[in-house]
């Protein structure tokens, strides 16, 4: 017999009256996060995500300070190439100028004549410097050899045919009467230099700087001019037969009875530039702009020139044509 008072038995759990019945678990409560909210949740998360994300700072600061290093490094080391190239050089300048003094007063370098042992040997080591040497140093040796009376037009002892004088600095330097011949001196700066009486014969001339220079009565047969900024210069009597001054700035230049014959002027800017008598011969003028420009007197024959470019000249009084009329 059963009473109230008895236990009640449901299938494997009983249950005793008056006693409040077990709670439910979940599938989730042996995880023992029951009842957490979601700021609980993130909270949670908070931590780990933080530590990963230090995790990555601390990799990104490690790798810019690795590479700030290996900068440093770098600049350091080409900091030092730098210095040491430049001790080099200082020292190959100061070899060459104690060999060339040695030559001068005990060789009797000056004294020497043509094809001897003591110019071959100086010209030599003249070209070997010039190619080791920056282009502040190259204008030192040029300097040097010039103040030495070792390379005048009239009496040149030292050869510098074949030079290596690329992207030499002579701004406004006095040169008058030196000798350059065949040398190269691409992209050079002649600004304002006096090369008065040079000889410059089948010179490197191009994309040079020779503003306002004075180049009067020098020889240039031959030379390359292509690209060069002539403009101002001063160029009267000038031998440029046969050069090549295509594309070279000419406005403004003094070409007064300048030997230009057989030279190439095609696209060169010859505006406003003065040729009273100057020989343009057999020149090629083609696309050459002649605007302003003063041709009185000057001797086209058989040049290559239209008309039209004629046509813009100031003037062209007594000039004789390509067909060989003397224009009035």
């Amino acid at each position: 017999m059963h009473t109230n008072d008895e236990t009640r038995t449901a299938g494997n759990r009983t249950a005793t009256p008056g006693t409040p019945a077990p709670a439910r678990r979940t599938r989730w409560n042996w995880t023992g996060f029951q009842g957490k909210t979601i700021w609980d949740w993130l909270s949670i998360l908070a931590l780990p995500l933080s530590l990963a994300a230090l995790a990555v700072v601390v990799a990104v600061l490690g790798n810019w300070h690795l590479q700030s290093l290996a900068r440093v490094d770098e600049l350091n080391a080409q900091t030092e190439r730098e210095i040491a190239d430049r001790t080099v050089r200082e020292e190959t300048l100061r070899a060459y100028f104690n060999m060339m003094s040695n030559l001068t007063l005990n060789n009797g370098l000056r004294q020497s004549a043509p094809g001897s042992e003591v110019r071959l040997n100086a010209h030599a080591r003249t070209l070997s410097t010039l190619r080791q040497v920056d282009r502040d140093r190259k204008a030192a040796v040029v300097r040097f050899l010039y103040e030495s009376s070792l390379i005048d037009a009239s009496n040149t002892i030292v050869d510098l045919a074949k030079a290596d004088l690329r992207g030499i600095n002579l701004s406004g330097v006095d040169l008058r009467f030196a000798s350059l011949p065949e040398t190269d001196l691409r992209n050079a700066n002649l600004k304002e230099a006096d090369l008065r009486g040079n000889n410059l014969r089948s010179v490197d001339l191009r994309g040079v700087d020779l503003r306002t220079t004075n180049l009067r009565g020098a020889n240039l047969v031959g030379a390359n001019l292509n690209a060069a900024n002539l403009e101002g210069a001063t160029l009267i009597d000038t031998n440029l037969r046969g050069a090549s001054p295509t594309g070279a700035n000419l406005s403004g230049s003094n070409l007064r009875g300048a030997n230009l014959s057989e030279s190439n002027f095609t696209a060169a800017n010859l505006s406003a530039a003065r040729l009273p008598f100057a020989n343009l011969r057999l020149a090629n003028l083609t696309d050459a702009e002649l605007a302003g420009a003063d041709l009185s007197q000057a001797d086209f024959s058989g040049a290559v020139v239209t008309p039209e470019q004629l046509a813009k000249a100031a003037s062209l009084r007594g000039a004789k044509m390509p067909d060989g009329r003397i224009h009035e």
